[in-house]
């Protein structure tokens, strides 16, 4: 049904459109509402690149290497006398 009316319309007949499926019942519009979602999300998942976990590894890490525990609990004892005094 979508095929026909995107073969037949352009977007310069849209009122003409909204015009023609007023006279639908309720359920063969949510058809041709579900089936434009359906078609949008045909595009956008098949414009969208699939990522694999491997590609995420690293996306976060810096040039610099990580801090030490000594480091981290120097941190700690900073922030909790920011906090607490």
């Amino acid at each position: 049904m979508l095929e026909k009316l995107m073969i037949q319309k352009s977007p310069e007949d849209y009122s003409e459109v909204l015009t023609t499926i007023s006279n639908w019942t309720a359920d063969t519009r949510r058809k041709l509402v579900r089936d434009v979602l359906m078609s949008l999300s045909a595009r956008e998942s098949s414009s969208q690149e699939n990522r694999t976990a491997d590609q995420f590894i690293g996306l976060g890490t810096g040039s610099s290497t990580p801090p030490d525990d000594e480091t981290i609990d120097q941190w700690i004892q900073e922030h909790r006398i920011e906090k607490y005094g």
